[in-house]
């Protein structure tokens, strides 16, 4: 065994270590900017309630990144891509045509007494799979978040701890989950995740999850489009982000270009950044032997 591509996770590192000490670790390009996004998440996640009260951002200030003519494999792969859904639309519709006719056909000879109990049979399970929900241990506690949401509070760990007072027997995420599904549906937001929001304080502004504004800062800006780039130009307004998507973006460049030497500069800027999510990512490429050859290979 002379290499051994894996993820950053220690347990991974320790296994390939005693079962190949003489074969050389990679981590894989998958993983390293798979972690670079959830590096960034963490980051929007911690600055989401403080971004919100940021100014709008004019057009005027947007970051102008024209986009590239795209080559002729990427029109191609972008024609087979439409051609596969078509595909599947064509599929789905017959699918759904030849269910219809034999409902209805079904409809028709129901009077006969053995095909009424068949179609009799078949609308209970209807009846049954429409109401099947599975139960949550946040069910009895749903009404006391909905109260607390709409008063105003909309941070999950102070909800959780709020819960736990009241004898909740869940964990944390349950009630994380709860609170991206509200910031989601209650919003209301368009789909490049920025919206003046009907509200009383003037310039306030509604944003999409973390998980979702966490593309924008690892996405190749030429191909952002033009209502992305003026959510990425607000969010960029705070420092910690900015500097973040800055780093971000030099990472990209390295993994894409297959080029690790700027990479040994590029962890101590990022250990000097401030942002902490970064620094603990850029901890883990400490080892400058497996980073370089996870940004060459």
């Amino acid at each position: 065994m002379e290499v051994i591509s894996r993820d950053r996770s220690t347990e991974y590192q320790r296994g390939a270590t005693e079962g190949a000490p003489d074969a050389q670790q990679v981590i894989d390009r998958w993983h390293l900017l798979k972690n670079l996004r959830e590096a960034v998440e963490r980051l929007l996640t911690r600055l989401h309630e403080g971004l919100v009260q940021l100014p709008a951002v004019s057009n005027r200030q947007l970051d102008t990144h024209p986009r590239q003519k795209r080559t002729r494999a990427e029109v191609a792969a972008s024609s087979a891509s439409r051609l596969r859904r078509l595909a599947c639309v064509r599929a789905s519709r017959r699918t759904f045509l030849a269910r219809s006719q034999h409902y209805w056909h079904c409809q028709a000879t129901a009077h006969q007494p053995a095909n009424r109990a068949q179609v009799c049979a078949s609308r209970n399970l209807s009846e049954q799979a429409r109401v099947c929900r599975t139960k949550s241990r946040l069910d009895p506690y749903l009404p006391f978040l909905q109260q607390r949401w709409e008063q105003g509070c909309h941070s999950a760990k102070m909800l959780w701890q709020e819960l736990l007072a009241r004898g909740f027997p869940g964990g944390y995420m349950l009630v994380y989950r709860w609170v991206q599904t509200q910031r989601e549906v209650s919003e209301s937001r368009p789909a490049d995740g920025l919206e003046a929001r009907s509200s009383d304080k003037a310039g306030q502004r509604s944003l999409d999850a973390p998980r979702h504004l966490a593309w924008l800062l690892v996405s190749d800006p030429a191909r952002l489009e033009e209502q992305q780039r003026q959510t990425l130009s607000f969010l960029r307004q705070h420092a910690e982000v900015h500097r973040a998507y800055d780093l971000a973006q030099q990472l990209l460049t390295m993994v894409k270009e297959r080029n690790a030497a700027p990479l040994e500069s590029w962890v101590l800027r990022c250990s000097d950044s401030g942002v902490s999510e970064l620094e603990n990512f850029a901890r883990g490429l400490q080892n400058p032997r497996i980073a370089q050859r996870g940004c060459n290979q």
